[in-house]
């Protein structure tokens, strides 16, 4: 499709095509591993625990386009690439969230069928969770002057100051992975649309008042305010219905170390890009150690030590 010179329009097709692809694969080999007499009766538990969901992600999808659809009025196209490609930056990260995501929901499935105390498990099992966001998130962040130097591209280091904006944006996602998961093993999932159709409201009224006021920065505003309303409502909800607690020392504890790294790395800013990569990557470095020794104390941080050094050895 490059070779042909499609423009977007080949995007698109290779999307297509590669969504076509993987699905008749996935159909067919799930099919293969089908090992008792289909019955349609099978469906009826998960589609009425998943099909509550649907209009949550139709929510959640168009609110990843409503910013672009309002500000093409108020800014200029080149401030529009800017902002989309800073987005796109943050998107990565999100790549990490959703690994992150994919891991921990089959572990709370599994603690939550084979434990009696899976509640007080999953809370200290969080606290891991949210280091390793929060950890990623100060690299990601705090890193994308470099990220741009190095692959080449002077011109897009317009983008970098939107970027650790977008960047607590997927964060929020993370911690919604992490404390708002609930619903689901309350089997409450039909509250799920009420959230998102929440944060689609708060968000298109913010990007209606604040994107003609403020251009992109209005639009990262409405973004954050919607997600702080959204995560909220979740977390608070999850835990009504499957109550479990929620260690806010620990959080705080992980919270102040990178908080202080990332002031120290917007307070003094190092021009030289070949000097200010070790110098972030090292505050991110003692920021989390910092945060594990804090929180899991002596014992826990020598404990994680082993069982990293082992994995390397392994490696």
């Amino acid at each position: 499709l490059f070779v042909l010179n499609l423009g977007y329009k080949g995007f698109l097709l290779g999307t297509l095509v590669g969504s076509v692809v993987y699905a008749l694969f996935s159909v067919i080999y799930n099919l293969k591993q089908v090992q008792f007499p289909f019955n349609w009766g099978h469906l009826k538990a998960p589609l009425a625990y998943a099909l509550p969901t649907a209009p949550a992600g139709i929510l959640e999808g168009l609110g990843f386009v409503l910013d672009r659809f309002f500000l093409q009025s108020f800014i200029s196209l080149e401030q529009l690439g800017i902002y989309s490609l800073a987005r796109q930056f943050g998107m990565a990260y999100n790549f990490f969230v959703s690994t992150l995501k994919n891991s921990w929901i089959p572990l709370v499935y599994r603690m939550v069928a084979e434990r009696a105390d899976a509640a007080k498990v999953l809370s200290r099992l969080s606290t891991y969770y949210f280091l390793i966001l929060i950890s990623s998130a100060l690299a990601v962040s705090t890193m994308a002057s470099e990220v741009v130097f190095w692959i080449g591209k002077t011109e897009y280091f317009a983008m970098t100051p939107y970027i650790p904006y977008f960047v607590f944006a997927y964060v929020l996602y993370g911690i919604g992975n992490i404390y708002g998961r609930g619903l689901d093993l309350a089997k409450k999932t039909q509250y799920y649309w009420i959230i998102y159709a929440l944060n689609f409201v708060v968000n298109i009224c913010l990007l209606w008042w604040w994107a003609p006021l403020y251009g992109a920065w209005g639009a990262i505003a409405a973004l954050l305010v919607a997600g702080i309303c959204r995560e909220s409502v979740l977390i608070g909800l999850a835990n009504h219905f499957y109550p479990r607690k929620v260690d806010w020392a620990s959080i705080l504890k992980i919270a102040i170390p990178h908080l202080a790294a990332y002031a120290m790395i917007i307070s003094f800013p190092i021009e030289n890009l070949w000097l200010s990569t070790p110098f972030k990557l090292g505050l991110v470095s003692v920021a989390g150690l910092l945060s594990a020794f804090w929180v899991f104390g002596k014992s826990g941080f020598e404990t994680a030590r082993a069982y990293v050094s082992r994995k390397l050895k392994i490696f």
